[in-house]
């Protein structure tokens, strides 16, 4: 995992943190390639979708943006309702971006569809915070997040953390996010997404 501070960012410190869930490896574990978007200056959204092979399902996200000097970042990272077997991640310039190039990358971490794996949506937010449980017989596996807006409005969002999570015997997955310099008056909310598994 990775960040950046978007253009005139901050003086103040600041970390990054990475969460790993560990396990047995489940039968037919496979990670497909990196599947990017051409690498292009536009205010327009980017789609990049990566797909597991027939009889897998994803048990993971992954999503990465190259370019743009941070000023681009992830508005979503989710399974389509209508592809099972894709992960599906968006991202979008923020305003200042003017003159850099970028892209964005999404991959899979796959296994047989046997694993019992699902993918549960949580409700939309408007606070900026937003979490989803898994049932009490699985465990989280990968997080995700989707956005609710318009697109000139998206494009003053960040993603701040996306992270599964086991609290108070509990699990399910945690998605922040806030407004590039309290600088939109559109409305906006978050939703948190999760994989869970037996």
């Amino acid at each position: 995992m990775g960040a950046t501070e978007i253009s005139f960012g901050t003086a103040q410190k600041w970390n990054v943190r990475a969460y790993a869930v560990c396990g047995k490896r489940p039968a037919g574990y496979y990670f497909t390639d990196w599947k990017t978007t051409v690498k292009s200056h536009t205010a327009a959204f980017k789609t990049a979708t990566a797909t597991c092979p027939a009889g897998k399902k994803p048990l993971g996200y992954s999503a990465k943006v190259t370019g743009a000097d941070g000023n681009a970042s992830l508005r979503s990272m989710h399974i389509p309702a209508f592809s099972p077997r894709t992960v599906s991640v968006s991202a979008s310039e923020a305003p200042m971006n003017s003159l850099s190039s970028w892209s964005v990358s999404s991959r899979a971490l796959c296994a047989n569809i046997s694993v019992g794996q699902q993918e549960k949506t949580g409700d939309l937010s408007a606070t900026g915070f937003a979490a989803v449980p898994c049932p009490a017989d699985r465990r989280p596996l990968s997080a995700g997040v989707t956005l609710s807006t318009d697109a000139r409005t998206r494009r003053y969002l960040l993603v701040r953390a996306v992270y599964p999570f086991t609290l108070f015997g509990g699990s399910g997955s945690v998605a922040q996010v806030s407004e590039y310099r309290n600088s939109t008056s559109g409305a906006w909310k978050v939703r948190a997404r999760v994989i869970c598994a037996p």
